[in-house]
């Protein structure tokens, strides 16, 4: 599979891929004992008041946010939700890319 930057390329438009990191935050029923809890060393984990865990940190791009995704499934835990932002103007898009400028959102 080709990559394609993340402006639009008329050419190639389902082989798109992007490298903008990404905020996540991912809401897990339960709390995670220490060997579910080694698998993600790379986010926060929090106990919230409920009871549920959360999940939260910064990805380099979907592709890990879905290996993030993948470890939860294989671990049989319950998601209560997922929520995502890109993170703007890191320069890790591509060169002279209109997404790369700006802030946080």
């Amino acid at each position: 599979m080709r990559t394609q930057p993340c402006h639009d390329d008329a050419m190639q438009p389902y082989t798109r891929t992007t490298t903008h990191p990404i905020t996540c935050s991912i809401g897990l029923r339960g709390a995670l004992d220490r060997e579910c809890a080694g698998w993600f060393t790379d986010l926060d984990i929090r106990l919230l008041e409920d009871g549920a865990a959360e999940l939260s940190g910064e990805l380099a791009d979907q592709t890990a946010l879905l290996g993030v995704l993948l470890r939860v499934h294989n671990l049989n835990l319950d998601i209560l939700w997922v929520s995502t932002a890109r993170i703007m103007g890191h320069g890790q898009c591509c060169p002279g890319c209109p997404q790369s400028e700006g802030d946080r959102t």
